[in-house]
């Protein structure tokens, strides 16, 4: 059987029964299983007698007693920590600790690495294939053999002496065995029902010498009916009948230097160009290839060994060197794939686009020659594929695997590491790993990500002002985050331009990783803004972006925003709701940050729904969260809110120490409301008059109307003028982004104050009234730009359908929208009839191309399209209108809309209109 176990718990099927070792299978495993026997099991012999498929069955029997199995293939590994290192991520140990350590340096390391181990390495089996004894060695020594069932195969037994390992040797089958086996394979090749004889089969496995691997080549040359007489080798029998292109493929495929598990694109880079499945289907029909897991295939050394013998040396030699550099040349591309999926700051100039991908998964697939290989085969590869490796790893939170790969490559993967230690919210150990960099002047990005995850926002942009801007890639990530400073600063209006412009970039550049954070820090500017339709959709794009490349940690932060949007609707129930599921998820992904903003926006809808003492104690879960991850912002908010809502001296002295912290960060939003709050709660006197002027001052600065408003609110209450005579709605500018959550915050507060008594201590002349509403710091409410004052009408796109394919339909209804003042906004004013134009910039046709449609915010009145799809992926749609008496072109808009491979639950697309002119 040459059928062997590949990764935790994958156990292959078996089309044969496995022959002549069935007793010892069941011997071994329940020698591992007793409680007396051994801990270790060595199986040795020579290449090629199965070592591997009875490492397999003894590991699928104990997985049958509820173990999960590690597969390690450890070719040619030279460095032990390397395999502790994948079997700590396969176990799913913790990653913050041991990244830490890793960047401190020293003895940490090794230290932290053997406490995981010990700890962590326990309840399974790890297999060992074809382990060196130095390496095997240490890694017997780290783990802790009373809870872990080790199964190593080697070649040697001697060099495992004195591991208290016990060894079995692994021997060729003897003659009946080997019939048997070749009889069996022959009877499944053959046509259905009908007999073979055997008389031919001893000829046949004389050179076939016992190994299983020539034994099935034997067994399948038996069924064609040739006979041993014709043939001088197995080999010339076994490739009798086989399509040339697959003999082709099957040569290159045995002058690898390095024979490990292979995918269908290595068949795909080594055929050029061939149909990849009918290769396939030869090779496995004529058992020259084995089958090692799903969709993972494997050329047992026997038979790669017999090819390399039929060929000439000097052939031989060439062939070699085209196989190393067709597989290179196909490494390069789907790195370069990947690069742009996922970062693209690598590539040197324009980045180039590879070829279409739609998952991350898809993508580790598409590369498996490098992903498998050891960092000890990767010397001379190209710095691309081992920078797109090092992201793979960093987006999918292999820190264990990364940190391997930093080991040997650390110019290539800082990087990569860099920002995997900051998403664990280690700002210090980020750094520690950028002082190690050789040209510091290339990593002040990395720089400035380091201030933004500390809350440093004056920090970042300082940091930003002279980072290096190599390529557009660079422009793009550093917009990102400049926006994101400028949305947490309070600027939501100048974030939103820098990032549209960051997630344009990335979208024309392919990097769906940079286009989707783009999009999660835009939906946040939405947020702020108080626009709750627009936040909605920009981070159902987000999600759209950041689930293609499975960022998770991505996901999750948008998972977090939405917590903001139920707030931002007044929906407080619906975040008790989500905020346990968003916890989970950043407690899955080690997200120490993104748990502290969602304990902060769980405290705020515990005070909307009157929950004060939840609030408080969930603010202090956030602000604890915060410190541990060195997250200056969240824990200046954290105590900002927690001062609010305790009243009493402290607060005014937490709230002068809050104010300052915000000041020094460059967080002139925090620090405006934190004096608005000070001043409330002041007594009369110089102090409070210049809190008020200050705050006043910033929140002009930031155009913020929201906070002048309270502002003003707070000195009419202290001048006891009455709310009735400070504010009206109608003083609000028209078109006021967040206007309704303003009416409703401050029509909220008047009630409180009118049922208090006395809202001012008469002996301390502290402040006992009701507090300002704490989801009310979270806007940012900025009067519209317009060109003198002219209302706007808006295209609004709805996905009518969840999850389109390639094999569906898409239909999306377009709509007109006048804002209220507009003279189309009122049926009575007789709206004129529009024409919409759909022209598909993508291979994709919609129906119809032309529609008529009125302005109006009905659905009725609007336009309704058809998108078929000639692929997956993403698609750009142009609509074109126009006033259709006079065919006056009124407005362009390009709308992007992603189709899947697949039905996926959860999975829904949702269009973008970006307006290209107007009217």
């Amino acid at each position: 059987m040459d059928d062997v176990l590949r990764g935790p718990g994958a156990v292959p099927e078996v089309p044969v029964p496995f022959v002549g070792r069935d007793g010892d299978v069941v011997r071994l495993a329940d020698g591992l299983l007793s409680a007396d026997g051994p801990d270790v099991l060595v199986l040795h012999g020579p290449a090629g007698v199965g070592k591997s498929a009875v490492a397999a069955a003894v590991a699928r029997r104990l997985a049958g007693q509820g173990l999960p199995v590690h597969w390690v293939t450890s070719t040619g590994a030279a460095d032990a920590d390397r395999l502790l290192l994948g079997l700590l991520s396969e176990h799913g140990a913790p990653r913050r600790e041991l990244a830490r350590a890793y960047a401190e340096g020293g003895g940490a390391y090794t230290r932290e690495l053997r406490r995981q181990c010990l700890r962590h390495l326990r309840d399974s089996v790890v297999v060992l294939d074809d382990a060196r004894a130095r390496v095997g060695r240490r890694v017997l020594e780290t783990l802790d053999l009373r809870r872990v069932r080790v199964i190593v195969t080697s070649r040697q037994q001697t060099a495992w002496e004195g591991t208290g390992g016990q060894p079995h040797a692994v021997r060729p089958l003897v003659a009946r065995d080997a019939a048997r086996l070749a009889a069996l394979v022959g009877e499944s090749a053959g046509p259905s029902g009908e007999r073979r004889s055997e008389a031919g089969l001893p000829g046949l496995l004389r050179p076939a010498r016992g190994l299983p691997p020539l034994v099935r080549v034997a067994g399948v040359v038996a069924v064609r009916g040739v006979e041993p007489s014709d043939a001088k080798l197995l080999l010339a029998l076994a490739l009798v009948g086989l399509p040339p292109t697959a003999r082709e493929v099957l040569g290159r495929l045995s002058v690898r230097e390095w024979n490990f598990p292979f995918g269908r694109s290595t068949l795909s880079r080594l055929g050029s160009g061939v149909e990849v499945s009918g290769v396939l289907d030869e090779l496995l029909r004529h058992q020259v290839i084995g089958r090692s897991g799903d969709d993972r295939f494997e050329l047992a050394e026997p038979v790669a060994a017999a090819v390399r013998r039929s060929m000439p040396e000097e052939g031989r030699r060439e062939l070699a060197h085209e196989v190393d550099a067709m597989l290179r040349a196909g490494l390069r591309s789907d790195a370069v794939a990947a690069d742009v999926l996922l970062d693209g700051r690598s590539l040197p100039g324009r980045p180039v686009r590879g070829p279409a991908r739609t998952s991350l998964n898809e993508l580790t697939k598409g590369v498996d020659g490098f992903t498998e290989l050891p960092p000890e085969s990767l010397p001379d590869l190209d710095e691309h594929i081992i920078r797109a490796l090092a992201a793979c790893w960093s987006v999918r939170g292999d820190t264990h695997r990364l940190i391997a790969l930093h080991r040997r490559f650390p110019d290539a993967t800082n990087q990569a590491l860099v920002s995997a230690t900051l998403r664990l919210g280690l700002p210090q150990a980020a750094l520690d790993l950028l002082s190690q960099a050789p040209d510091i002047l290339a990593t002040t990005y990395e720089i400035a990500a380091v201030e933004y995850c500390s809350g440093d926002l004056a920090g970042t942009l300082s940091a930003l002002d002279g980072a290096a801007q190599q390529t557009r890639a660079d422009v793009a990530w550093q917009a990102v985050l400049e926006g994101a400073a400028l949305c947490d600063q309070g600027w939501p209006v100048d974030a939103e331009a820098m990032l549209r412009s960051a997630a344009e970039e990335h979208r024309r550049a392919g990097c769906r990783r940079g286009r989707g954070w783009a999009l999660l820090h835009l939906a946040r500017a939405c947020l702020l803004s108080g626009e709750a339709v627009r936040a909605e959709h920009t981070l159902n794009q987000a999600c759209a972006a950041l689930r293609a490349v499975a960022d998770v940690p991505g996901l999750n932060r948008a998972a977090t925003e939405r917590l903001r949007l139920h707030l931002l609707r007044d929906r407080p129930d619906r975040v008790l709701e989500d905020a346990q599921r968003a916890l989970t998820a950043h407690r899955g992904s080690e997200d120490i940050r993104g748990m502290g903003w969602t304990c902060q926006y769980l405290g705020v809808a515990h005070a909307r729904l009157g929950n004060t003492d939840d609030a408080v104690v969930t603010l202090q879960a956030a602000a604890s969260h915060f410190r541990a991850c060195g997250d200056a912002l969240g824990a200046a908010w954290a105590r900002h809110r927690m001062a609010v809502l305790v009243p009493g001296d402290r607060a005014v002295d937490e709230l002068r120490d809050v104010t300052a912290q915000f000041a020094d960060l460059g967080c002139p939003h925090g620090q405006a409301w934190s004096l608005v709050e000070l001043a409330l709660r002041l007594p009369p006197g110089p102090a409070r008059d210049d809190a008020v002027l200050l705050a006043d001052s910033l929140f002009d600065d930031l155009k913020d109307e929201s906070g002048i408003l309270w502002t003003g609110i707070v000195r009419a209450v202290h001048l006891e003028a009455g709310l009735g005579l400070s504010f009206f709605s109608g003083d609000l500018p028209p078109g006021l982004s967040g206007r309704e959550q303003l009416l409703q915050d401050v029509g909220h507060f008047r009630d409180s104050l009118t049922t208090t008594r006395h809202p001012f201590d008469r002996v301390t002349d502290i402040w006992q009234g009701p507090g300002i509403p704490l989801r009310a710091r979270d806007l940012v409410a900025v009067a519209p730009r317009r060109k003198e004052g002219v209302p706007l009408c808006r295209v609004h796109l709805t996905l009518l359908d969840d999850s389109p394919t390639a094999t569906s339909t898409a239909r999306l209804l377009l709509r007109v929208v006048p804002e209220g003042s507009h003279p189309w906004a009122t049926a009575d004013a007789g709206p004129p009839w529009l024409t919409a134009v759909a022209l598909p910039l993508t291979p994709a046709a919609v129906e119809p191309a032309t529609c008529l449609l009125r302005p109006s915010d009905l659905p009725a009145h609007g336009a309704e399209f058809d998108v078929t799809a000639h692929r997956s992926g993403i698609h750009v749609i142009r609509f074109t209108i126009a006033l259709e008496r006079t065919g006056t072109v009124l407005q362009q808009v390009e709308t992007e809309l992603e189709i899947l491979d697949t039905e996926r639950p959860g999975r829904h697309a949702a269009p973008r209109a970006a307006a290209r002119r107007g009217w």
